[in-house]
């Protein structure tokens, strides 16, 4: 491996993909399908009848390709893609419908709903991190961030295993490193115990205007989609729309990063559940990038892990975009037979960019959202509580989400 290769190359080299395959063997294929153009969100009930049964993956007009391993069937492209539309979900409180007793009775107008403000956290790092370099390790992750923040060149890292964590979670946790920045190989001084960052822009105004630009791209996937006070699952499917809509398959894509997911919208699976995942996280649902091996072991696929209402469960942007043009819901809140009967193996699903922590450690077993499968379009109205979609079915959030009051996590 070269010292000296860009970090786009490196975050393709390091995200959990490559982790999976050196765990269990295998090549990485990713599929694309027809050119049609994704197109917006759908915000009103559709009139077509729902699909029936548990989708095995992309539609079926999705075309086969032959990859190096052979044909696979995989996700829908996009021609052009558009900037993402707001997601026009129902806001948290309609007029005079507020109740401050409980009883029911209402208690005046309501006051107007407030779209989420959003302001990117730089210092955001998924669990699996905590959790397998101890807590040590964030005062280091967070001087890294600060030290990029005041475009600083150098960082106390105390050892070559805390700057190897670095390296690999960098890409996928802390993406707006990528708009100006850099760490190679080279970077750790043992001696010194620092890290040396490289950065691409010429001043202090430039590299904050590189930052400020991605911060701006993370938020247009958020703000005008989520409100405050949106429960963990109104905020998820929110993001979940406004992001599977308006990204691009590209297999043939040079940089699989996250941050170019985030910014060109464009990658493969990897890149988009990663991209997926940073947003959920900002929004203050804990998630991260999982991925696995199709059963015949000729295929690796990577989607989300969320925690919704104290409960695991998978998501798939990269599904979701091909089926749906990222309208719908089919592909939200899955479970391990799912995942199963999509054609991957549950016993080799691995979580988090350092792929050293098993899917099988985590309970996905939840059914709760079954009845979203098939749903190609949605509207989420909060104020009612209920989740339109497909043929005009109308499922109330407090049936369906035993385990998601509003507002709890």
């Amino acid at each position: 491996m070269s010292i000296r290769r860009n970090l786009a190359a490196l975050a393709a080299l390091l995200t959990l993909s490559a982790a999976v395959l050196a765990a269990c063997g295998g090549t990485e294929p990713e599929a694309t399908a027809s050119s049609e153009p994704t197109s917006a969100p759908v915000t009103a009930p559709i009139t077509l009848p729902p699909q029936t049964g548990v989708p095995s993956g992309p539609s079926s007009d999705t075309a086969a390709v032959t990859s190096d391993t052979g044909p696979v069937t995989g996700p829908a492209t996009s021609g052009t893609t558009p900037a993402p539309e707001t997601t026009e979900t129902t806001p948290p409180v309609s007029e005079s419908e507020s109740s401050s007793d409980g009883t029911g009775e209402t208690s005046g107008p309501a006051a107007d709903p407030v779209p989420l403000r959003f302001e990117l956290d730089p210092y955001d790092v998924s669990s699996d991190a905590v959790q397998l370099c101890g807590e040590g390790f964030l005062a280091v992750w967070r001087g890294l961030a600060d030290a990029y923040l005041a475009y600083e060149t150098e960082c106390y890292c105390p050892d070559e295993q805390t700057f190897s964590a670095l390296m690999t979670l960098i890409p996928s946790c802390m993406p707006y490193f990528s708009a100006d920045a850099v760490l190679t190989y080279e970077s750790f001084d043992a001696e010194a115990q620092t890290v040396t960052i490289y950065y691409t822009s010429a001043s202090k105004e430039e590299h904050d205007a590189a930052y400020s630009r991605f911060c701006a791209a993370a938020a247009s996937f958020v703000e005008g989609c989520v409100y405050e006070g949106d429960s963990d699952f109104a905020a998820a499917v929110s993001v979940y729309r406004s992001f599977s809509s308006s990204v691009r398959y590209d297999l043939n894509a040079e940089d699989v990063s996250p941050y170019t997911a985030l910014t060109a919208r464009t990658g493969i699976s990897e890149s988009f559940a990663a991209a997926y995942a940073y947003l959920l996280r900002q929004v203050g649902v804990d998630a991260n990038l999982c991925g696995g091996l199709s059963r015949d072991r000729s295929t690796v696929h990577v989607w989300t892990v969320m925690r919704l209402g104290g409960k695991w469960y998978y998501a798939d942007p990269t599904y979701e975009n091909g089926e749906t043009a990222g309208a719908g819901l089919s592909y939200f809140g899955t479970n391990d037979a799912e995942r199963a009967e999509a054609g991957y193996d549950p016993s080799q699903f691995s979580v988090g960019a350092m792929g050293a922590v098993w899917a099988s450690s985590l309970d996905v077993t939840g059914t709760e959202f079954a009845p979203l499968r098939g749903c190609s379009s949605f509207e989420l109205d909060r104020a009612a509580g209920t989740i339109r979609f497909s043929a005009g079915d109308a499922v109330p959030q407090t049936a369906l989400l035993t385990y998601f009051p509003g507002g709890a996590s």
